[in-house]
């Protein structure tokens, strides 16, 4: 019988209607594991939840069975691990992932049951060159994808790649603190360190961007109000969160937002229940695709 990790476990102990948990990374890549969450979500009362699956999109399934039945369980957003949009970095980093050429596909899938997809992303593999900044943007622009986080390329000591890195001469220096994903701590294939931190920072402004949020909207008319607020409030409103804190006001901001999010969702659940058995999942022009934060 398949399990899953404790702390999805743990969270799934509580009574609250909105949970959000992580797990590791092959939780969401069977069917069987996928019906022990559904099951024990609902008997617990939840009626919204998020999945955190780190290396991998979930696995290709027939009709999107498994992700259909999340959704309907009250799955509202995954975080995935895409790592990289090409092949060759993917076998770099050992990592067991579909191919990236179908990464497009599974997110198309995703969204059409009404989940929101924030894409993680690793910079510096020896197969990346100057332009993979710029294509990175584009690939999550194209692709709608609701939030993105970004990392650094990390050697950390005691790691295959720390080896490599050290046998090559590549390590730049050992300040340990610096060693954070968020600084170059070794000498890229195709660029300077100085590139790729500057690379990596540009990323960010882009994703966070006015024009970006507005490239990434949704594409029924009636979700672009609801989503550019959310998007405003979760990544360009920084001063107003430390006054909120300040006084105190957070839930009284946030929990009308997300409560009026869990009930958008109930309704296109109402809806995805719906289908006839066997539907093709279609992209689904919903006002339940929301930013991630939410």
């Amino acid at each position: 019988m398949p399990t899953l990790s404790r702390s999805a476990t743990a969270c799934l102990s509580g009574r609250s209607s909105f949970r959000m948990w992580r797990t590791d990374d092959s939780s969401l890549a069977t069917t069987r594991t996928t019906i022990v969450l559904i099951g024990r979500t609902r008997l617990r009362g939840a009626t919204s939840f998020r999945a955190g699956a780190s290396s991998r999109p979930p696995a290709s399934l027939p009709r999107g069975a498994a992700t259909t039945a999340a959704a309907l369980a009250g799955c509202t957003g995954v975080f995935i691990g895409f790592e990289s949009l090409t092949d060759e970095n993917l076998a770099q980093a050992r990592k067991k992932t579909p191919r990236a050429d179908d990464y497009a596909r599974r997110v198309g899938l995703l969204h059409a049951n009404g989940i929101q997809v924030n894409g993680s992303f690793v910079l510096g593999f020896d197969g990346d060159r100057r332009d993979v900044f710029v294509r990175t943007a584009e690939w999550i622009e194209e692709n709608r994808l609701e939030c993105a986080t970004f990392h650094i390329l990390t050697p950390y000591p005691g790691t295959p790649l720390f080896r490599a890195m050290e046998a090559g001469g590549r390590l730049l220096h050992r300040n340990w603190d610096l060693y954070d994903t968020a600084h170059a701590v070794f000498r890229p294939r195709h660029m300077t360190p100085e590139q790729l931190e500057r690379g990596y920072a540009w990323l960010y402004e882009r994703l966070f961007s006015a024009a970006s949020i507005w490239r990434r909207r949704p594409e029924d008319a009636r979700a672009v109000l609801p989503y550019l607020a959310m998007s405003w409030l979760y990544k360009r409103s920084n001063p107003l969160w430390h006054v909120l804190i300040r006084h105190g006001l957070v839930h009284t901001v946030w929990g009308p937002l997300v409560e009026a999010t869990r009930k958008r969702h109930l309704k296109f659940r109402r809806r995805l229940a719906a289908r006839p058995e066997g539907g093709e999942a279609r992209p689904v022009r919903s006002e339940t695709v929301l930013p991630a934060g939410v």
